[in-house]
């Protein structure tokens, strides 16, 4: 299975998304961080280079979705949380590497 990414701009989005998914990874960025751009660059790395059945990643612009942050209780930026059946797994502040989501979603590296 293909893992895919969405953007969400909205709680009501990333909801949307997340219903009957048994794995989520979920990326709160905003365009002016640049260490979001790294953990972008790392689930793309997951995306790709990995077999983690089905899992959807979304990329939520803290910029736009103030009602998202407050649910999650986003303090800072990258935020990533992982989501397996509908708990979450972990949850990281600051940078994140694919190998790291890899190990909490049970992924295994492709070829």
């Amino acid at each position: 299975m293909t893992v895919e990414i969405v953007e969400a701009s909205s709680l009501a989005e990333l909801e949307e998304v997340l219903m009957g998914r048994g794995k989520a990874v979920i990326d709160f960025w905003a365009p002016w961080c640049k260490p979001c751009e790294d953990v972008e660059r790392e689930l793309r790395e997951l995306a790709e280079g990995y077999e983690c059945g089905d899992l959807v990643i979304v990329r939520v612009d803290a910029s736009k979705a103030s009602d998202a942050l407050v649910k999650y209780r986003v303090l800072g930026l990258p935020t990533v949380i992982a989501v397996v059946s509908g708990r979450q797994a972990s949850r990281r502040v600051g940078p994140v590497t694919a190998e790291e989501l890899a190990g909490i979603l049970g992924c295994r590296p492709r070829g």
